[in-house]
Order: structure tokens, then sequence, then C-alpha cells
């Protein structure tokens, strides 16, 4: 609630403006502005909110010395009246407006503090009432530089009003403590507001983490049925011919048929000593995947518990807590903002693998243009594979098999070992309305058909273990 005219009327009694000297002005935050002044043996400070419901004049009971914000207003202010003594104030017509005279080096300006609410306004006039300018230029109502600032009489007495109960040696000095503890709660609760929808988006995010992990989770079982898998081909060794793509075997477990996919490259140990190492390795995979799920998990029951705490903190605790989330998630823009995706070099080109579909929605939105290439996997779930063009020159075959051996690699066709790709310039692509994210149609394609070439792979950077 902003003062009314009988509570102006008695702050501006307490106070010994006239004949003051202003020796400092600033404005900070935009809609504040303090004053410094001086009379022989008293330096006391003014304080003028333009803040809706703040709006307010009173006495500063101690002054704090800011660094000057060097805004607009704040700035012209400083020019053309600081040094000035004020040799009148006035509450025009009982109306909540201020009027100051202000007089430096022998030439008078007026400030008008317009004390109205959402319409509160600081005004500076020559002597004649032109406005030089405002704190906030209003053209629709004439606040603008030029126009003459139009002060209408009452057309009838003011409202009556009375002054709020208030206790201490001053009013002046009890409207300052009442609106501060007003501000500070209106600032905690904008600040709690603000903690909790950055908390409830990183919560947000951690879910979809979480749900993202637990799709990959059941590794160990994963391992077990790989090795199982291994053993039963090593038990029967004598009966696999090599060249095989696939053998029918009774599992010793339950008597039953069980029929395995075999590498027709590879002799039956070599089969089973890369199922037991990718047994080793779906087992770690699982272990590790279960410890995230455990650290998301901790994350997320923290998150819990700061928005519980909100209510409790005081203002200087959500202040910092607001600050340590903003700057955590600073850094976290940050990161995604590196180059997603991996790259490879071929015969001087760059490919780009994107692992998922945050990677693929991120290369195509920032890393690739119209033509360079883009390979995917037909029926095929995988990443998107694009290589950069070099001006002047095609894209090699060579260049274009490398690219197609790391679509398949990385898509759910590794195991198979080949796979129907489809490659197309990224210019021919088009967003799917309303699709998963990075999910895109592509037209005017072509059709390649990849078998993976393990030199190739090596050569480009992939190492025996992973292939």
């Amino acid at each position: 609630m902003s003062l009314n005219w009988r509570e102006i009327d008695l702050v501006l009694s307490e106070l010994p403006l006239e004949g003051a000297t202003i020796q400092r002005i600033v404005q900070n935050p935009v809609r504040t502005f303090r004053f410094l002044l001086y009379r022989p043996g008293r330096r006391f400070g003014l304080h003028l909110c333009l803040e809706n419901p703040f709006v307010r004049i009173h006495g500063l009971s101690q002054y704090r010395k800011t660094p000057r914000s060097h805004q607009r207003f704040e700035t012209l202010l400083h020019a053309r009246i600081n040094g000035g003594r004020i040799t009148s104030v006035e509450h025009v017509n009982s109306d909540r407006i201020v009027r100051f005279r202000v007089v430096r080096d022998g030439l008078e300006l007026r400030l008008y503090g317009r004390l109205w609410g959402s319409h509160a306004n600081l005004i500076l006039t020559d002597d004649s009432d032109v406005i030089v300018d405002a704190a906030f230029r209003k053209p629709r109502q004439g606040i603008v530089s030029g126009e003459v600032f139009s002060i209408a009489g009452p057309d009838k007495p003011p409202r009556d009003a009375a002054v709020r109960p208030w206790e201490g040696e001053s009013f002046s000095h009890a409207i300052e403590a009442e609106y501060a503890e007003r501000e500070e709660q209106a600032l905690a609760g904008r600040l709690r507001r603000k903690l909790h929808q950055r908390l409830m988006r990183n919560k947000g995010r951690l879910l979809a983490r979480l749900a993202e992990i637990e799709k990959g989770l059941g590794g160990s079982e994963r391992g077990d049925l790989l090795q199982h898998e291994a053993e039963l081909i090593l038990a029967n060794l004598h009966a696999i011919p090599s060249g095989s793509t696939e053998v029918t075997i009774v599992d010793y477990r339950n008597g039953e048929e069980r029929t395995i996919r075999m590498d027709p490259r590879r002799s039956p140990r070599e089969q089973a000593q890369r199922l037991f190492d990718r047994a080793k390795r779906a087992r770690a995979t699982g272990t590790a995947l279960a410890e995230s799920v455990r650290n998301v998990r901790r994350r997320i029951e923290a998150i819990d518990s700061e928005l519980e705490s909100l209510d409790a903190l005081s203002v200087e605790a959500l202040t910092e807590m607001n600050t340590v989330v903003r700057d955590e998630a600073k850094q976290r823009r940050t990161a995604e903002a590196t180059e997603p995706g991996l790259r490879f070099s071929s015969a001087g080109h760059e490919i780009i693998v994107g692992r998922n579909a945050r990677e693929n929605d991120q290369l195509l939105r920032r890393a690739v243009r119209g033509n360079d290439w883009w390979l995917h996997t037909r029926d095929v779930a995988g990443g998107y594979v694009f290589v950069k063009i070099q001006k002047g020159k095609s894209v090699p075959l060579e260049v274009l098999l490398d690219a197609g051996n790391l679509a398949v690699y990385f898509s759910r066709a590794r195991a198979a070992g080949k796979a129907d790709l489809y490659y197309t310039q990224v210019k021919h692509l088009r967003r799917a309305r309303s699709g998963p994210l990075g999910l895109v149609l592509p037209t005017q394609e072509k059709n390649l058909h990849v078998e993976l070439d393990k030199n190739r792979l090596e050569r480009l950077g992939i190492s025996e273990e992973t292939i």
C-alpha cells in the first residue's frame, strides 16, 4: 500500500529538506532513488521508491554509501542537480505529487516525485515546468522531453485519509522499517518461487535421466545369458562346424533346445571367447548403471529436501541457494554447449556421429550445414552420422564407406555385422512434426549396403576390443 496524502504531509514535515544540499544521487535498483543530503551539522538520506506497491518517500535512518549504477536518469540528475540546494519542498494540491525546487549555479530546476502507485514517476523540469527528462518516459501521458509537465488543480477536496498507526521516534523511521520488512518478505517470496521453478526443472531432468538409465539396467542378467551361451558353445565344440551362421544346442540346464547365432567369420572357440568378453562388459555396464541410478536418486532426494526447506529459509539463505542453483545451471548449459557427438577423420573429411536423440538433435541444429551428408541405418535404431563436406570437393567413396561402417557400428545392427543404409544431404531432411526429439524424414535418399570392416574401423580409431 502506497502512502496517502496525509502520510506524505507528515513525512515532509519531519524532514529538514529545505536548505539542504544534494551531495549524492544513487538509482539502484531501477525504481529506487536515494539522495544524500547535507545541512550544516547534519548529513541525512532521502529515499524515494517508485516500485508498486511500495511507492513511498521517507528519510533514511542510515545512509549506506553504494556505488552509482550510471543509469540514464541517474546520470542526468547527477549532471544537473547534484551539488544544488533545495530551496523549497511542496506537496502539490495534496495530490501525492512532491515538488523539489533545486538551485545550482543560479539556475532553478524542479524535480517532481509523483507517488501514484503503478503510475509513480520522477520528472525533472526547468523553472517553467518544461520536461527535461523522466525516470520513465510516458509519451501517452505527455511525459517526454520538451513537453510541459501539467499539474491539474483538484476538482474536489482530497479524500479523507488517516495516518496508519506507528511507533518510534518519527513516522518517517516507522515507514522505513515497515516497508523494509515488506520488501524483504516480497523478495523472499520471489526467491522462493524462482528457486522452486529451478529445482523442479532440475528434478524433471533427473527423473528423465533416471528413466533413461533404468532402461539400460539388466546388464548382469544379459551378462549371465551371454556367458551361458559361451559355455554351451565350448561344451559342444565337436558338434559345431566352422562357418556356421547359427547352431542348435541342447541346454544342459533344462534339457531344451537352444538356438545360438554364430559369426561365420570366427571359429566356434573364437565365438565363445567373444561371448565371454561381451558378458564381462555387460556385467560391468550393469554395475555402473546401478551406481548411476543410486546417484541420481540421491540427487532427487536432495532436491526434495531443498524444496521442503524453502519456506523456513531466510532471505540471505534463499539468495545464497539461488546463486548456487543458478551457477550450476550455467555450468550445465556451458557443458551442453560444447560440441556433441564423436568426431572421426577420413581422408581429410570430418565424420560426426550422434550417439543418442539429444546429440542427433544438437548436431542437426548446430554442427552441420545443408550440403553435408547424413547417413542412417534403414529400419534399425542407431545414431546419425554426418560427413562434413570440403569446399569444392566431392565426398570420396572411401569416406562414404567409412561413414557407413560407423553408422552400422553405432546402431543395433552391430551384432549382425551388416545393414542397409540410406543417405542424403542435410538440406533434404525434414523434421517430423510433433515427432520425438531429433526425428527427421529424409527425401531424395540413396541406398547403401554396408558390412562391417574390422580393418576400416581400426583405422578410424575403434579398437579391437570394442569391435
